[in-house]
């Protein structure tokens, strides 16, 4: 077996490797070890030489002076355990060494935990045949068990798989157990219909093969308008998630929305435009609401702020409302003792910039809910998302105890945005992980 060394040159000047060669050939082994010796070679570099002349037996009629030259260099750079693994296998006979074939399921097994971005490129680069066989296999399988899928995985699986990216169904249709779509900063193109027809081709897709989706996030697509809204509506009836952060700054599209989707349990309307008559219309909607985010709504950009009116109405319609965030709202007393009278699973509260609320009307909140936290502090309500965890058939005791539903929430410095995006053109958005494997 030879060895290519990735070491230095050989340590003995070439007449002296010449000379030392010739006397090997020539059968005066020790007299070239003598030389090799005299040179400055150590005692186990020469041993490394003395069992090579006996392994090869060299002769004028076995070996040519410059191969033997070449064994000799490579005996003399090579480490140790390098020589000792090629020992062993010239001692094996060849028949009996044969390097084992790991199945393709088993490869897939091995495999299906990695993240479809930068771990499967590894995958992808060790041979041709894993490219372009083993990486499909394991995607379709993880594809088939996933739960969540974002826009950014959507266009790694597409690239994967070798699909256009403007096919969604052949992505969607090994998605049978997905409950939630995370459209999530991906479309931030304003009034991009280009934009708008992708986002109801990827709806249309997860609409036919994904039966169990109850979740959809939006956050920050300001691409959306009316009709991907109405869409939704007429469609996703079954949603229990839904979160149109920043998504949308038309006036009352809120209360157009929700009419049908009686079955939600989080909602998410911050940043947009909310009036009395869209926390009406959710109170009237959604009697099953354990959340209402309407911060950065209620203020400068509606056509008019939120007040008593609908915030006792909802706490009458909305009982089960375990966490509310409110923000320049013309609310007082009022509201407060509604919700202390009406929502007894009320844990959490936000509010800021409502100055009409006094510390009695907070006095009988805390008396009437031991419990619950009353908060004006943007670090508990910016820099947090919501994804969901598990279907609601699924145990809710894991979850993060602020919120007793199907969601958990964690800050989003922990997401994995600027390790290493690439370009996602076709839709405008970026994702990370997926090399030219």
């Amino acid at each position: 077996m030879s060895i290519n060394s990735n070491y230095t040159n050989s340590l003995i000047p070439s007449s002296d490797m010449n000379k030392a060669v010739i006397q090997i050939i020539g059968g005066n082994t020790e007299g070239a070890i003598a030389r090799f010796k005299k040179l400055g070679l150590g005692d186990e570099q020469l041993e490394k030489i003395r069992k090579l002349i006996q392994q090869i037996n060299p002769t004028p009629n076995t070996i040519s002076p410059d191969e033997l030259k070449v064994k000799i260099t490579d005996q003399i750079n090579t480490p140790q355990e390098v020589l000792d693994i090629s020992e062993k296998l010239s001692n094996l006979e060849i028949a009996e060494y044969q390097v084992p074939v790991i199945p393709d399921d088993k490869l897939v097994e091995i495999f299906a935990s990695y993240d479809v971005g930068k771990e499967m490129s590894g995958v992808a680069g060790v041979c041709s045949d894993w490219k372009t066989n083993i990486v499909p296999l394991i995607c379709i399988q993880q594809l088939n068990y996933k739960q969540t899928l974002s826009i950014r995985e959507l266009a790694i699986y597409q690239k994967r798989l070798g699909i256009d990216f403007s096919d969604f169904d052949s992505i969607f249709c090994h998605c049978r157990n997905l409950i939630g779509v995370d459209f999530s900063e991906a479309f931030k193109e304003i009034n991009s219909k280009e934009q708008q027809d992708e986002i109801l081709a990827i709806l249309s897709s997860a609409k036919k093969f994904c039966p169990k989706l109850i979740s959809l996030n939006l956050k920050n697509c300001y691409a959306v308008e009316i009709n991907v809204l109405n869409y939704i509506k007429c469609n996703f009836q079954g949603l229990t998630y839904l979160n149109l952060s920043a998504c949308t700054r038309s006036f009352g599209s809120i209360q157009g929305i929700v009419i049908g989707l009686n079955k939600l349990v989080f909602l998410d309307v911050s940043s947009t435009m909310i009036g009395n008559d869209d926390i009406i219309a959710i109170a009237n909607n959604c009697p099953n609401l354990k959340e209402l985010n309407v911060y950065d709504s209620c203020g400068y950009f509606a056509t008019g702020p939120v007040n008593d009116e609908s915030i006792v109405y909802l706490s009458q319609k909305c009982k089960s409302l375990n966490r509310l965030i409110l923000d320049n709202c013309k609310i007082t007393d009022l509201s407060l003792n509604a919700l202390a009278e009406n929502c007894k699973s009320l844990t959490f509260l936000f509010y800021y910039g409502c100055f009409l609320v006094t510390e009695d009307g907070f006095d009988n909140l805390k008396l009437n809910l031991p419990d619950l936290i009353i908060s004006s502090n943007f670090e508990d309500v910016i820099g947090k998302r919501v994804h969901v965890m598990s279907s609601d058939t699924e145990s809710s005791d894991d979850l993060d105890h602020n919120f007793a539903g199907n969601f958990d929430y964690y800050d989003s410095s922990d997401d994995d945005a600027g390790n290493g995006y690439y370009s996602g053109d076709e839709f405008g958005y970026d994702y990370d992980g997926c090399s030219e494997y």
